[in-house]
């Protein structure tokens, strides 16, 4: 899984260039965790707000599948992906679709010691 701790400004979650829309709350929120798994992730040209652009530095062979690891764009974050191993993605750049389905939402309350065990799901 997937899990990005993120600063959040106007209803929306910073990672790196992106702002990505956060679930509708009840209160304003200054940090989050979002949440995804590998296999979520779809590797697409499109451009809307659950889309993210990186450079991959990593792949993993598992067989008839890849383990891609991508630096977000603007950000230290990596996020990785579920690919096809038909391909070779070493040094590409690709657009990662997070579906807005498949995202989970956490709280946090800013402090990287804050253990995942206790933090909350908002969605």
């Amino acid at each position: 899984m997937n899990l990005l701790p993120l600063h959040c400004q106007q209803k929306c979650a910073l990672l790196g260039e992106y702002q990505i829309p956060l679930p509708t709350l009840n209160d304003p929120i200054d940090h989050v965790v979002l949440g995804i798994r590998p296999e979520d992730i779809i590797i697409e040209a499109g451009n809307d707000a659950y889309t993210v652009e990186g450079k991959v530095y990593l792949e993993e062979g598992l067989g008839k599948e890849k383990l891609i690891s991508v630096t977000v764009k603007g950000s230290q974050y990596t996020i990785r992906a579920l690919v096809s191993a038909e391909e070779d993605w070493e040094g590409k750049t690709v657009k990662l679709r997070l579906p807005s389905q498949q995202i989970h939402w956490f709280s946090w309350n800013g402090n990287p010691e804050h253990p995942l065990n206790q933090r909350e799901r908002l969605n």
